[in-house]
């Protein structure tokens, strides 16, 4: 038996965040493990105070811009030249358009030193901010951008920006992960990872904004810490 399966089955209780690793653990070594997908503080993120984000657009040279964002680990599970691909693609349509990306990580670092370039394409890479001002970052976005490389790996995942940007209000555009399939979050348009796929998607998003609708809120509200925090007491 591996490591891993030893120390779990040693478990009372196993959490998993996605569908996927709960049928994998089932399948694999016969462990019953629970569903409490990732969460976020949705006060938190709704707090943030327009004047706010207003000053801090100002400060990044933002203004009315339409921006298009990603907050996160820049790893390599990140398809940013396809992103990059499919912005410049949007930038000939649309010039009144920028694209962010906020967060540490090689991928970060390997445009860092590049970013006086990148600028002139109104892409930023910003790095990492403080944790406790990312909800007002996330404010400076128009649409939230969750562009994993598709794999086995990601395909577990349940991505913490899903939930972040849904509690900001945003349409959101990502690859087709198992578990976003699963969930089909109202607001979130699932692409191929196709530059050309995601420039259309990107422009449709741009052209075509997005009525919230107020049921949206309830959904979303059910991914707080604290009633993910009930349901995993609950448990044990």
């Amino acid at each position: 038996a591996s490591f891993y399966e030893q120390e779990l089955k040693k478990a009372s209780s196993v959490f998993v965040v996605s569908e996927a690793l709960r049928v994998e653990l089932a399948q694999r070594w016969h462990i019953e493990a629970t569903v409490v997908p990732n969460g976020a503080s949705i006060s938190e993120i709704r707090g943030v105070l327009p004047e706010e984000v207003k000053h801090l657009r100002a400060r990044l040279g933002l203004g009315e811009l339409f921006v298009f964002g990603y907050i996160g680990g820049m790893d390599q599970f990140i398809d940013v030249p396809m992103v990059l691909r499919a912005f410049e693609e949007v930038q000939r349509s649309a010039p009144n358009s920028a694209l962010l990306w906020i967060g540490d990580g090689d991928v970060f670092r390997a445009h860092e030193s590049l970013n006086a370039q990148w600028e002139q394409r109104r892409v930023r890479f910003l790095g990492p901010v403080p944790v406790e001002q990312s909800a007002r970052y996330l404010g400076l976005f128009d649409a939230g951008l969750i562009p994993k490389v598709v794999s086995p790996f990601t395909h577990a995942m349940m991505p913490l920006k899903s939930v972040e940007y849904g509690a900001a209000r945003l349409p959101v555009i990502a690859t087709p992960l198992a578990e976003l399939a699963r969930l089909r979050f109202p607001n979130v348009d699932l692409v191929p990872a196709d530059s050309d796929l995601w420039a259309q998607a990107m422009l449709r998003v741009l052209r075509e904004p997005l009525a919230w609708l107020k049921p949206w809120d309830a959904l979303y509200e059910s991914y707080d810490w604290s009633h993910l925090a009930a349901m995993i007491e609950a448990r044990l």
